[in-house]
């Protein structure tokens, strides 16, 4: 295992039509990289900023390491901060935002 550092990584901005879909993120592990069935993915959303709705294939855990924000999932709301740590299931609708900025 080499530890990758979240600094190093190259981040690629996200938009789209909606305005509020804003958010940059980049890859620490997936397939190529020796992970096989998972991914490691470092994103960043800003202020007032959300990521668009979607799913995933594989389970997600998403760890908040600043700031504060809303997980939206088909099933319900959750309001999330720093050093929450929560598992979304496969193939659920789910989006996330920001409420606030805490640097």
């Amino acid at each position: 295992m080499i530890p990758v550092q979240t600094s190093d990584l190259t981040l690629a901005a996200v938009q789209d039509d909606d305005a509020s879909v804003r958010w940059a993120g980049g890859y620490a592990t997936y397939g190529g990289s020796g992970s096989t069935f998972s991914s490691t993915v470092y994103f960043e959303i800003g202020p007032g900023g959300r990521l668009g709705w979607h799913t995933d294939s594989t389970k997600e855990t998403q760890v908040i390491i600043a700031g504060s924000g809303k997980i939206q999932r088909d099933d319900g709301n959750n309001a999330v901060t720093v050093s929450d740590v929560f598992v979304l299931p496969e193939r659920f609708l789910t989006t996330s935002s920001t409420m606030a900025r805490n640097y």
